[in-house]
């Protein structure tokens, strides 16, 4: 099966077999991404989070503290990258972030190890998860390189 996506110079094709393994390779709770956000003076900075789920390369699931620095700063400027990579594979993806609180959806994803963090369980105030929306994706999985738009 091939999956097909035209670049800006209209010739980059690609198999299905790449998005396959990127999306085994993000989807690990507990896997540890680095996250790139937008300081107030325009600077990028970057720091690792904690990986709670992917839902395919569309949608990432992470958990962060909702009065850190992290929080704040998707709360002002939502634009966001995130990168997962071994010592040979790289999957870079890019989109908007939301702070979500929502309780369910805390439960939901509550991993156990978060109880080191957060003394009162899912329900602790300062447990928040970021949700990414990617638009847009550059994958490097054994050899095989990709660079693609995400519909929303």
């Amino acid at each position: 099966m091939i999956f097909i996506s035209i670049n800006k110079n209209g010739d980059s094709i690609m198999t299905v077999d790449i998005v396959q393994k990127a999306t085994r390779l993000i989807d690990n709770p507990g896997t540890t991404a680095s996250i790139g956000l937008h300081e107030k003076n325009g600077d990028i900075s970057v720091s690792a989070i904690s990986s709670i789920k992917a839902e395919g390369l569309n949608v990432l699931w992470f958990s962060t503290n909702t009065t850190g620095r992290k929080a704040n700063l998707i709360k002002k400027d939502n634009r966001v990258g995130v990168c997962y990579f071994t010592e040979q594979d790289n999957v870079s993806l890019s989109g908007t972030a939301e702070i979500v609180t929502d309780e369910k959806k805390k439960e939901e994803m509550w991993l156990d190890w978060f109880k080191n963090h957060y003394k009162d369980g899912p329900t602790d105030k300062d447990y928040c998860l970021v949700k990414v929306t990617v638009k847009h994706a550059r994958l490097y999985v054994d050899g095989e390189a990709a660079d693609f738009g995400l519909e929303v």
